[in-house]
């Protein structure tokens, strides 16, 4: 199924006015994307760039159709690193249920649609993976601790995944990216 117009247009439109010339250099290979974006591409002043940390550069498509079918369904995006980013310095390491539930602007489990803004800088990988995302059926992932994930496409698959890789992994000092350690 298509990517649904509207959502990548209004998507790319804050991609490019907050990273300019890395979006212009892929959409100028693929210009077909100028016409569906229907936004100015301008060229931006420095940028800072946080790519994908967590996610494997083959699985980056994969995460990009997970949000962009579930930002078509009207489900919220439920991702933990916009919980992490909202909690600032009261993140200590773990992400309990209290802080799922906890109102910040950036709390994708609470809020719907998109945080008010970007809580990293997209690389080109990234930003690719975001114009390309891939098909399929997917509405769920989680991170195996290894550095890659299980993505599922239902709630009970996904409830499955999280007791598989996450819940019962926490005893053995699990991490959902091997190069992550938490603050002491």
């Amino acid at each position: 199924k298509p990517i649904n117009p509207s959502v990548l247009q209004a998507t790319l439109a804050r991609v490019a006015e907050l990273l300019g010339d890395a979006v212009v250099e892929v959409v100028e290979e693929d210009p077909g994307l100028v016409g569906v974006a229907g936004v100015d591409l301008e060229p931006a002043e420095d940028r800072a760039q946080r790519d994908g940390v967590g996610v494997l550069e083959h699985e980056r498509a994969q995460v990009a159709g997970v949000f962009v079918r579930r930002l078509e369904r009207g489900m919220r995006l439920q991702t933990d690193p916009t919980v992490i980013y909202g909690l600032g310095d009261a993140y200590k390491g773990n992400i309990r249920r209290t802080h799922l539930r906890q109102a910040t602007p950036y709390n994708t489990y609470v809020i719907k649609g998109l945080p008010p803004t970007p809580i990293a800088m997209p690389g080109r990988a990234s930003i690719e993976a975001a114009l390309h995302p891939a098909p399929g059926t997917s509405l769920y992932f989680v991170a195996k601790g290894d550095g890659s994930h299980q993505f599922s496409s239902t709630l009970s698959e996904h409830r499955e995944a999280v007791e598989k890789y996450q819940i019962r992994k926490r005893a053995k000092n699990y991490h959902s990216s091997p190069k992550h350690s938490p603050p002491k």
